[in-house]
């Protein structure tokens, strides 16, 4: 047989449920949901190409995207992380018992980009035909 402290909680308890699903059926307190911009705000754009023309002195480029073949400009902040990868090898004559590697990672400047080099971009911001990719988080030189 339940003691008192054991039937005051329980009554305790109802209570608390029973005011719950009535401030919950008045619209006095609502479920939180979080917004769909922080849903979008964690996600990641990118594309891959290659660069047709550079200005450095606007700290921007022109590339073509390497599946839809549409031009984007690109236009580096002072938070976009830009590097060269480099393998760890000479590419012309690899290892011939390599099964895999990872990239260097080296770090650079606009002034080493040159018309043709292949670029990975990814931007925070989502990537649109026609508009710019401003301050993208980062840019790689492929090799």
């Amino acid at each position: 047989m339940p003691n008192v402290n054991q039937i005051i909680i329980g009554i305790i308890v109802i209570v608390i449920v029973v005011v719950g699903i009535f401030l919950f059926s008045t619209g006095k307190i609502t479920l939180v949901e979080s917004p769909e911009e922080d849903t979008l705000a964690a996600e990641t754009f990118s594309l891959a190409g290659k660069v047709m023309s550079v200005d450095a002195g606007n700290n921007s480029f022109v590339m073509t995207d390497g599946q839809s073949k549409q031009e984007f400009t690109i236009k580096i902040g002072d938070e976009t992380e830009f590097i060269r990868l480099g393998f760890p090898f000479d590419p012309a004559s690899p290892p011939e018992n390599i099964e895999s590697f990872v990239p260097e990672r080296l770090d650079t400047t606009i002034e080493e980009l040159v018309e043709g080099d292949f670029v990975f971009v990814r931007s925070s911001h989502q990537v649109e035909s026609g508009k710019e990719v401003v301050d993208p988080i980062e840019i790689q030189i492929l090799p």
